[in-house]
């Protein structure tokens, strides 16, 4: 365990957009030669869909910040992803709440992107990438259900969001 990578999931509801986000900009921003092998992040849905690409317009701020997402593929979330990662970071409450009532025993790892981005002590490079995903992607449910988020508790950390139509 000592040599060990430390492992991080993200999840979101389909795993094609802000998970997948987090997933890509998170290992292109790790991609550096003094930190092999310390952090392995991946991602999976809630809901997901099995093998799907990422969605267009993330994709497209993907290709913007120069990070080519076109090796990414949707995975569903299931019970080994949960045993097995270190840290679980969920893109809203209502992903931890599945993920918990699936598996309570993933409680202290499960938690949301936000409140862990506001205690973090990172380079501010590494922000940007999930404040990006948990805050500014972060948009209204098709209904209006009291413990969803709001659009607006959901302000933007790190500047203007990034365009997404699904996930």
């Amino acid at each position: 365990m000592k040599n060990s990578p430390l492992r991080v999931l993200f999840v979101c509801t389909a795993n094609i957009c802000r998970s997948a986000y987090a997933d890509v900009r998170s290992s292109e921003l790790l991609a550096t030669p003094d930190t092999p092998g310390r952090l392995d992040v991946s991602s999976a849905g809630t809901m997901g869909f099995d093998a799907a690409p990422i969605d267009p317009p993330m994709a497209e701020q993907l290709w913007s910040r120069g990070v080519d997402p076109s090796w990414f593929r949707s995975r569903r979330l299931n019970a080994d992803m949960l045993d097995d990662a270190h840290l679980i970071l969920t893109a809203t409450a209502l992903h931890r709440s599945f993920i918990l009532d699936e598996r309570p025993t993933a409680l202290p790892p499960a938690t949301l992107i936000r409140p862990t981005m506001s205690c973090c002590t990172c380079p501010a490079s590494t922000h940007s990438t999930t404040s990006i995903v948990s805050a500014s992607v972060t948009r209204m449910p098709w209904m209006k259900v009291p413990f969803l988020p709001s659009l607006a508790s959901a302000s933007s950390i790190c500047g203007p969001p990034p365009c997404t139509t699904t996930g």
